[in-house]
C-alpha cells in the first residue's frame, strides 16, 4: 500500500509526487513526508493509556455563525460569528482483558469524583492526546482534547447464534483542541508533545 516514492511516481505523477515531498530538505536530499495511517493510533487519556482500538471518530471542529438581516438590503444577509462546537469522541474495539479493565477503572474514578461532588458538579475535566503513528510506528502528529469527560459507555451485543468479535464502545466529550506535531530530535526520533495552539 505505501510503496516507495518512484512507484508512487508512476501512479500519481510527478506534480503529485512534489507534494508528499518535505519541503524543508535540500532538493538532493528529498525525503518522503511522514504520513499518518489511519490504522495506526494510540489513546491516553491524563497519562493513563486506555488501551488500543480499532476506530477513533468524532475529531470535529464546527464554526457555528448566524445569519443577520439587515433592514433595507435585500441582496444578502450578513454572517456573524456565533459559537464554536466540538464532536463527541467515540472509540470502538474488541474486549479485552487488560484495556477493557483500564477503561472501567477510568470509568469508575469518574464516578466517584462525580458522585463525592460537594455540589453536584461535573468530575474535574481531563486531557486525552490522540498521537497517529507512521507506518514505523513513529508519532506522525497528535491532537490534545481539552475538558475530556467521559458521556457513555456500551458493552459488546452478546449472541450465541453468531461468531462476531465482543466490541466495546467509548464515548467523551470534550471542550478544546490543542494540536501538536512532531519533528526529529538529536537521536531521529522523537516527539515534541503538545503544541500551544488551540482551536
Amino acid at each position: 500500500m505505501l510503496g516507495g516514492i518512484s512507484n508512487a511516481g508512476q501512479m500519481l505523477g510527478p506534480n503529485l509526487v512534489g507534494a508528499l515531498l518535505d519541503p524543508a530538505d535540500p532538493p538532493n536530499g528529498r525525503t518522503p513526508v511522514k504520513l499518518g495511517l489511519a490504522m495506526r493510533f494510540v489513546v491516553v487519556v491524563d497519562d493513563i493509556s486506555l488501551g488500543h482500538w480499532s476506530s477513533c471518530s468524532g475529531l470535529k471542529v464546527e464554526f457555528k455563525t448566524a445569519k443577520v438581516n439587515e433592514g433595507g438590503e435585500y441582496r444578502k444577509s450578513t454572517v456573524l460569528p456565533d459559537r464554536i462546537e466540538y464532536g463527541q469522541l467515540t472509540l470502538k474495539r474488541a474486549v479485552h482483558r487488560n484495556g477493557s479493565d483500564e477503561v472501567q477503572r477510568w470509568l469508575q474514578r469518574a464516578m466517584n469524583d462525580w458522585m463525592n461532588s460537594a455540589d453536584g458538579s461535573l468530575p474535574v475535566s481531563q486531557t486525552a492526546t490522540i498521537t497517529v503513528m507512521d507506518a514505523n510506528n513513529d508519532p506522525v502528529y497528535a491532537w490534545t482534547l481539552t475538558g475530556v469527560q467521559p458521556m457513555s459507555w456500551t458493552g459488546p451485543e452478546l449472541d450465541a447464534s453468531t461468531s462476531r468479535v465482543a466490541v466495546e464502545t467509548l464515548t467523551c466529550v470534550y471542550d478544546g483542541i490543542a494540536g501538536a506535531s512532531s519533528h526529529k530530535t538529536s537521536t531521529g526520533r522523537g516527539y515534541t508533545g503538545p503544541g500551544s495552539r488551540l482551536i
